[in-house]
């Protein structure tokens, strides 16, 4: 097709016409073995080519679907309500823990000069936490956007975000974590803590006890802000924003039916082996505000 169709009934019309002359011309062969081959040929490509349709069938009623309801689409394409939850199933109810917009940017620290190297750097296990959390959200049918989280940040771009970024990294999650009620993170004795707010109760890394476990915290928490959600992840060291991941991704649904829509700020223990997650908890919270 070398212009522009616009009318769907046209494209349809083309598609049949091809079909039915294709069709034609193998029943016009002579040769039975031959009219045989071509027609496996042609049924076999057909068959190839039916994936392609139902994702095409399927990225476009998703388009649709943003802006109209499974009736409305029902309607439109000529199809019941219950055909169109099929093919395009409707998202879990914990999605909406991440916002409504359908696109999540998600960021990561960058540092400078941790080598001689002119060049910023990821953490290992900052990257696991970007990897993990984008694995999730794709999961759950959204977009994911990364973004680098410099040393002298101080704005969560526009949309639904998630931050992985402590205060000691960058301001802008110093900022965040000022907006909380229930938790807050600082810095004494040489060690990072996550404080309770309402009791003054601290909780650090086992790791940075006298006889270090092979353990972490760190704060996990949901803002609202300018009607967008902002999920931000903290982890006393980088292995604990890992570990708030795995267990975002374990617990979503349990999570998402104790605060819905709210804001909220929690506590999450990991520990690990060889770098690697082995197990997650809720050390405090979920508190809701």
């Amino acid at each position: 097709m070398s212009e522009d169709i616009d009318d769907g009934a046209e494209i349809l019309r083309r598609f049949i016409a091809a079909y039915t002359e294709t069709v034609a011309a193998i029943d016009k062969l002579e040769d039975p073995g031959k009219a045989a081959r071509v027609a496996h040929q042609v049924y076999d490509a057909h068959q190839k080519l039916r994936p392609d349709l139902a994702d095409l069938r399927t990225r476009w009623m998703k388009a649709a679907g943003a802006r109209m309801t499974n009736k409305e689409l029902a309607v439109a394409l000529q199809i019941s309500e219950a055909r169109v939850s099929q093919l395009v199933p409707s998202p879990p109810p914990y999605r909406a823990l991440f916002g409504d917009s359908g696109t999540v940017h998600i960021g990561y620290p960058v540092r400078h000069g941790i080598t001689d190297l002119d060049r910023p750097l990821v953490a290992g296990e900052d990257a696991a936490t970007t990897d993990a959390l984008s694995s999730l959200l794709s999961t759950l049918g959204v977009e994911v956007d990364r973004f680098q989280v410099v040393a002298d940040e101080t704005k969560v771009p526009d949309g639904d975000t998630v931050l992985i970024c402590g205060p000691k990294t960058a301001p802008v999650a110093g900022r965040l974590i000022e907006r909380d009620p229930a938790l807050t993170m600082l810095e004494e004795g040489g060690r990072w803590w996550i404080e309770v707010t309402s009791s003054a109760a601290r909780y650090g890394s086992p790791s940075d006890q006298p006889e270090p476990q092979q353990s972490d915290v760190a704060y996990l928490a949901r803002h609202v802000m300018d009607d967008r959600v902002i999920i931000h992840i903290a982890g006393i060291h980088s292995i604990g924003s890992l570990g708030a991941a795995h267990h975002l991704a374990g617990h979503v649904a349990a999570l998402h039916k104790k605060v819905r829509k709210t804001q909220f700020s929690a506590i999450i223990r990991c520990t690990f082996e060889d770098r690697r997650i082995t197990g997650t908890d809720m050390l405090a919270g979920p508190f809701t505000w």
